[in-house]
């Protein structure tokens, strides 16, 4: 009886989150701030959890934990969505290689800062074992790939005085693509490291096999969807059991073979965006109409796994990479942003850039939900490592404002407008919950 109630918690809260007077709440900048990165629903997720009333447990969770998985899918088919084949010509050079950028140093520097943080903790006592070298690698791979990105809110930025409507397009145009980056490097993370040897070594044709068994289920079950939805026709309920049906298997095939979800998924979202015929359109309009609730469900099932007591290695690992994050997006990004818009006076861009994806969250509860996150890579396990990635994504929220009481930036007058209708035929507040701008 408990499960059944946690579980209706989860859900009537989840749907709250997506309900209209909630979404006008996003129009104001804190509102974009904390409804936009979903920490309103990783709080709340927390303040029902086992640190808080109890009323879902994380045992609870993984009873329905096909749902989780269907969760994860949907959001990985909607990164998918974002990679069309056209996009190759619209982007100028100089945005590729931004990402590309953006992309090796968050992984080298901010998986880097996570190892240093695990050894400060340990030359300074913290009675915890990191364990063998495979173990703190993968960990420090999957900070620095959490690390991917950036949140592509961009009202916030507007309200502070950012008045280059190109340039908060671009910001936001780039992040959801690094998204896209993201879930590539943690798909083939989850794979290699799915497939280390007792030695610590990687077998490499087991992981090539593995990825190969990825594409040809992404493949597979995206053709066969795009099939069955051409079938089902303008009938709704048809179309909607096709499209869970397909989410599903696909979620589902990649956890039992140990893959990932999210990354299975995706590949399906780039081949389905890329056939031909009007079956996309409705598709997308599907996928995104159910975008608010299944995101701010999956905030929740992260706020009631996340485990605050981190200790002095989580305390370290946040430390060095928040440290990391600084360098990477606020000092290492300034030319080649200023490359991209032509313009000097880009560092309240370079603040946006530092607040950390909402992706990640995402990340970090497919890795606790998995066979990794049940052990202790690195020392830690799947619930702290979600502490440490929501620390990190609040103490990059609050870089901009901290930035504003620097520098005064928030005094400047906004000069340009824009926005997007959204599905109540308002103004969007300028970015979703996870792949901003699409949703």
């Amino acid at each position: 009886m408990q499960i059944l109630i946690g579980i209706s918690i989860l859900v009537a809260l989840a749907l709250l989150a997506s309900s209209k007077r909630f979404w006008s709440w996003r129009r104001t900048r804190l509102g974009a701030m904390l409804t936009t990165g979903g920490w309103i629903m990783v709080g709340v997720g927390f303040a029902i959890g086992q640190h808080g009333a109890g009323l879902v447990l994380p045992q609870h969770l993984y009873v329905v934990q096909p749902l989780i998985l269907f969760c994860l899918g949907w959001i990985g088919m909607m990164v998918g969505m974002q990679l069309h084949r056209s996009i190759f010509k619209q982007m100028p050079g100089v945005i590729w290689k931004w990402m590309g950028m953006d992309t090796v140093l968050s992984i080298l520097v901010l998986g880097g800062a996570a190892w240093g943080g695990m050894l400060a903790a340990q030359a300074i006592g913290a009675d915890v074992s990191i364990g063998g070298t495979v173990a703190v690698v993968s960990l420090a791979v999957l900070i620095g790939i959490c690390g991917i990105g950036w949140s592509q809110e961009v009202r916030s930025l507007r309200r502070r005085g950012v008045a280059n409507v190109s340039a908060m397009t671009i910001v936001r145009a780039t992040g959801a693509l690094t998204s896209i980056v993201a879930l590539l490097v943690y798909g083939l993370w989850m794979t290699m490291f799915s497939h280390t040897t007792v030695e610590g070594g990687v077998d490499v044709l087991e992981v090539l096999v593995g990825l190969g068994l990825s594409v040809l289920i992404a493949v597979t079950m995206g053709g066969m969807g795009y099939w069955l939805m051409q079938i089902a026709g303008k009938g709704e309920g048809e179309f909607l059991v096709v499209l869970i049906g397909l989410v599903s298997f696909i979620a589902g095939a990649g956890a039992t073979l140990g893959y990932s979800p999210l990354f299975i998924a995706m590949l399906s979202g780039v081949m389905i965006v890329n056939l031909p015929g009007k079956v996309f359109a409705r598709f997308r309009r599907v996928i995104l109409d159910a975008e608010q609730p299944v995101a701010m469900a999956l905030m929740l099932v992260a706020g009631v796994l996340a485990e605050p007591e981190i200790g002095l290695l989580g305390l370290g690992i946040f430390v060095f990479v928040f440290l990391g994050r600084i360098v990477v997006k606020h000092v290492l990004h300034r030319r080649p942003l200023e490359n991209a818009l032509q313009s000097k006076g880009v560092g309240e861009i370079l603040d946006g850039c530092m607040r950390q994806s909402p992706l990640a969250i995402a990340l970090a509860a497919g890795y606790a939900i998995s066979s990794f996150g049940e052990g202790q890579g690195g020392g830690m396990t799947g619930g702290e490592v979600i502490m440490v990635v929501v620390l990190l994504g609040l103490a990059s929220e609050v870089w901009p404002f901290m930035m504003d009481g620097i520098g005064g930036r928030g005094k400047k007058t906004v000069t340009e407008k824009s926005g997007v209708k959204n599905r109540d035929g308002e103004k969007s507040p300028d970015g979703g919950a996870i792949v901003e701008g699409q949703m």
